[in-house]
Order: C-alpha cells, then sequence, then structure tokens
C-alpha cells in the first residue's frame, strides 16, 4: 500500500543521506518513486546516477521508459540513443525505439527497428501492434492485418489488438469485420472511447 511505499521510501533516502553517492541506494529510491508515480522526482534521481555513471544501463532503462510514460518523446530518445551507443540492444529498447520512430512519422526507421525487435521476441503483442501500425503507414494493409491475427493469437484480451484489426478492415471495406472487432475492443475495455468512436 501507499503508506507502506512512502515508509520505505523515507528509509531509502534516511540511508542515502550518510551515502549519496550510493548507486544501489539511489537505484532502489528511484524505483520507489517509480512505484509512487513521482516520475520527476525518480528522473531526478537518476540524473544523479548518469552523472556518476554516464554509461549505466539501468538508469537509461529506467530514465527512457519514464519519459515515455509521461509521452516526452524527444528526451525519452535521447537516453534510448545512448544506450543503443554504448550497444545495448535489449528487445525492449529496439522496440521502444521503433515506436518513437513511428510516433515521429519515420516510419523507414521505425519499420528497420521493428524488424530488428521481432528477430529476438516475435509473440510479444505490444511490438506485433507496432508493427502493424507501421504498416498500416506504409499502406501494406494486408501484412497488418496478418500482424494484428498473430497478436489476438497470443492474447486474445489486448483491446488494442482488435481496435487496429478493425481499422484494417475498414482499410479493405470490410465493415463487418471491423464492426465485430471494434465490439470485441470495447467488449475488453469498456472504459475505453475508441471502439465506440470507431464503431460511430
Amino acid at each position: 500500500n501507499s503508506g507502506e511505499k512512502e515508509k520505505a521510501l523515507n528509509e531509502i533516502s534516511l540511508l542515502l543521506s550518510s551515502d549519496v553517492k550510493n548507486k544501489d541506494l539511489i537505484i532502489a529510491k528511484t524505483k520507489m518513486l517509480i512505484n509512487l508515480n513521482q516520475i520527476d522526482k525518480a528522473n531526478q534521481s537518476l540524473k544523479t546516477i548518469l552523472d556518476l555513471e554516464p554509461k549505466n544501463t539501468v538508469a537509461l532503462e529506467l530514465i527512457y521508459s519514464n519519459y515515455l510514460k509521461i509521452n516526452n518523446i524527444k528526451l525519452a530518445e535521447k537516453y534510448i540513443n545512448k544506450l543503443i551507443n554504448i550497444g545495448h540492444h535489449k528487445y525492449e529498447l529496439i522496440r521502444d525505439k521503433a515506436f518513437i520512430e513511428y510516433l515521429k512519422a519515420n516510419y523507414k526507421n521505425a519499420e528497420k527497428f521493428i524488424e530488428k525487435a521481432i528477430q529476438i521476441n516475435n509473440e510479444e503483442v505490444f511490438g506485433l501492434n507496432i508493427y502493424g501500425l507501421i504498416n498500416i503507414e506504409q499502406n501494406k494493409t494486408i501484412k497488418a492485418i496478418e500482424l494484428f491475427k498473430k497478436a489476438i493469437s497470443i492474447n486474445p484480451k489486448y483491446a488494442d489488438s482488435f481496435n487496429n484489426l478493425g481499422k484494417c478492415f475498414i482499410d479493405v471495406e470490410n465493415l463487418n469485420q471491423a464492426y465485430l472487432c471494434f465490439k470485441k475492443a470495447y467488449r475488453i475495455n469498456p472504459g475505453s472511447d475508441l471502439p465506440l468512436i470507431n464503431i460511430a
């Protein structure tokens, strides 16, 4: 619960007051701040680590992820690029780089990165959805349909896959299938307006 997390955060801060450059304690504090949704404070802690050790991959991963969460694409990309430049090539990093390129409408670059990511893990639903969205933007609707269907076969409870598949069916003028996809997306996530907007 929140009270226990605050108590743990205070204990970590107390330990840090006598050992301000202890990277393990700073990381622990940062993760606690993220859990408490205090992203700005978490990023300040991460910058402290990066001042001490600019190539700390844990800090770089956490800070880019935090910036993505708050939709600060420019800063997220800055830290992702630092990781890539030091030879860090985890699946999530490459996938997120593809997502940033997609958001910037650099679809060829996005495709290059997502294809690298898919070579590492071709069973992750968010990555398959990104790949499908990139294909839509390049007018490769049939390939996008295959990707969204694969994502659905892996996780039939991921509403975005149905919503994206429905958009593809509109593109190929299969309105009955599109309606069914939007209906399934809404049933999975009734709190989202997106399937209703697409149905309309």
